[in-house]
């Protein structure tokens, strides 16, 4: 959502949401993305932990950006959580986990490398509509 990117250039900011050039470039400048994939962001009600995948869990490290984001089991078949993205599972988690990469700039910078890396190579349209072909021409 954009009220941290200028519009246009201007001093004005942005009221609506991020045009697909401007998200890149905000990605592409931001040392942390952060995703939630729960109603709740901070997951602290039981109902709210229904998860799943979403496009900005690969958006994101395909720009270049270190991802941190909600806990879902299935990101597990994607990436190396702890070495190509990272989770939380609850707002003091996700604090331990800013403050730990702030002071750690080396790996910060090995995640974030990490999961482009990944992202890069295994997650491309290339890739899906490989895979998607291969699934019904078998």
């Amino acid at each position: 959502y954009a009220g941290t990117i200028k519009h246009g250039g201007s001093d004005t900011w942005d009221s609506g949401f991020v045009s697909t050039e401007n998200l890149v470039e905000l990605m592409n400048r931001s040392q942390i993305v952060l995703s939630h994939q729960g109603h709740d962001p901070w997951l602290n009600r039981v109902e709210s932990k229904v998860t799943c995948v979403r496009m900005r869990e690969f958006e994101v490290p395909m720009t270049g950006g270190l991802l941190i984001t909600s806990f879902c089991p299935d990101l597990q078949k994607y990436y190396s959580i702890g070495k190509e993205v990272l989770c939380y599972r609850s707002s003091d988690d996700l604090y331990d986990t800013i403050m730990y990469l702030q002071h750690n700039r080396d790996k910060m910078e090995a995640i974030r490398e990490a999961g482009w890396t990944k992202a890069s190579c295994e997650h491309t349209w290339e890739k899906r509509y490989d895979q998607l072909s291969k699934s019904f021409f078998v």
